[in-house]
């Protein structure tokens, strides 16, 4: 046997699992394309946008949590959240389909949390971007989730920070 049985099918069954888990955004991430008039190659986009809001769910948690107890530890007093789910033109001409996660605050600081990837190929991106300092962090695939935690808890104190326009 090429591989080690114990590996193999441990390894065999996450991934079918995983394929089940993908495969239960079929129907509304059609409904997302039709929505939004998307005309290329909708089978492989349509695919690729559930394996997006698969990674999206995984990341929610991750996140969210976060944004909460930063909320609550750093008094952020009229703060919100929001979560969405859209797709942008590239430089290129082509689509981004990405989940964002968005915290504001003070009514004009706000950080950003993009899960992105091209419409053609599923190449997921994390970027975390500031509202008023303009900074913004890229992280590709396998990041560990402490260099994930490290980059936002920078990027928010940034913000925090910041000085205000009057």
């Amino acid at each position: 046997m090429f591989f080690e049985k114990q590996i193999n099918e441990n390894i065999a069954f996450d991934y079918v699992k995983e394929s089940v888990d993908i495969q239960s955004y079929i129907v509304d991430s059609e409904n997302f394309l039709k929505q939004i008039k998307h005309q290329n190659d909708p089978q492989d986009t349509q695919l690729i946008l559930c394996e997006l809001w698969f990674e999206a769910d995984q990341l929610d948690q991750y996140v969210l949590n976060f944004f909460e107890s930063f909320i609550e530890k750093h008094n952020l007093i009229n703060s919100h959240v929001d979560v969405l789910r859209g797709v942008e033109s590239d430089q290129f001409g082509g689509n981004v389909l990405y989940c964002l996660w968005k915290i504001v605050w003070d009514t004009q600081k706000e950080v950003l949390v993009y899960l992105r990837t091209p419409e053609h190929k599923f190449i997921p991106e994390i970027i975390v971007k500031t509202g008023t300092r303009q900074l913004s962090e890229s992280l590709l695939s396998g990041v560990s989730t402490r260099e994930f935690y490290s980059i936002l808890v920078r990027l928010m104190l940034s913000e925090l920070n910041a000085k205000s326009e009057p």
